[in-house]
Order: C-alpha cells, then structure tokens, then sequence
C-alpha cells in the first residue's frame, strides 16, 4: 500500500461466523438505523465533500463463512420473518480504480429448506453487472403478508425455483 499517494491494496479479508439480526418495527423503523450515524430516518442526510477523498482500494479476496442474518418485519398487518444460514461470499479482484469492479460468488440456505447461490462479475465505471443465478426451494408463504397487503390473493403452498442469467448496466451520462 501507499497510503501518503491514495492508494490501499489488501491481499485478503477473512471473516468467520458473522450474524446480523435486522427487525423493523410497526412503525418501519429498522433496528439498524441507530447503529449508523444519520440513522435517524427523517432527518435528511448530510452532503460530504467526496473530491478530496479520492483513494484507489484494491483488495485480492474476501472471504467469508458460516454467516447469519435473520429479518423480521412487523410492519405490516402480519409478521414476515426470514432467515439465512450457511452464508458464503467469495470476492476476487475488487478495486475502486477506473473502471472498477469485481467478481463475486454467495451461497447461502434460506428458511432452512431454500437455497440461493449467484455468480457475479461487475464493473463501476460505468456500472453494470453480469449475474447468474440459481434459487431453489423458495416458497411464497415465507413473504405472504407482502402479497396479501397488495393483492389479495392467499397463498398457501407452493415452491418456486429459478436459474437465470441478469444483466443490468445504467448508461453514461
């Protein structure tokens, strides 16, 4: 690294076991917004002045294992609660020098039955991604509260399954 001329090259970040448990309240606050300066939804937020603070990151790999988050929104007319296990995130190649980007890999277990993993090379400048996907085992009753509160229509039972392949770029100015 070469800290004095703006420039931070990482080999590897590891982390191990992370949990985060996220909750949002009848209200629709969310647990998280105290944790974070400016947290405080109805105050708007501060302008920084970025053009001073202009630092190349470059990072070989992140790794990380064995993550947890759990979600439980009570803002609706019936709790939603969702959770995933089995967390894996493999990053390679990140920087934030032009044009930026990445590769990246997640796997993870939702709800104990589904599984999600996804493959994804990005780009910042200008930003795009190219993202395979492979979800199975999700069912529709695990977020029935969001349909119901805009269509009513109940739903039960069901599994659905998907594999495809996203590609999502925002043009130049």
């Amino acid at each position: 690294s070469q800290v004095l001329k703006g420039k931070i090259h990482l080999r590897q970040i590891a982390i191990t076991s992370p949990q985060v448990t996220i909750s949002r309240d009848k209200k629709g606050q969310l647990n998280l917004q105290a944790a974070f300066p400016g947290g405080d939804s109805k105050k708007s937020p501060a302008k920084k002045d970025t053009s001073s603070m202009k630092v190349a990151l470059a990072v070989d790999e992140v790794i990380l294992d064995g993550g947890k988050a759990s979600f439980t929104d009570s803002s609706g007319s019936s709790p939603v609660t969702l959770a995933v296990d089995n967390v894996s995130v493999r990053a390679r190649n990140l920087t934030t020098q032009a044009p930026g980007g990445g590769t990246g890999d997640i796997s993870c277990r939702l709800n104990k039955t589904g599984s999600l993993s996804a493959n994804a090379v990005f780009t910042l400048q200008p930003l795009s991604a190219d993202i395979r996907l492979d979800a199975a085992g999700f069912e529709p009753a695990w977020v029935q509260p969001y349909i119901i509160d805009t269509v009513p229509i109940l739903v039960r039972r069901g599994v659905l399954s998907t594999k495809g392949h996203i590609t999502l770029a925002r043009p130049e100015n």
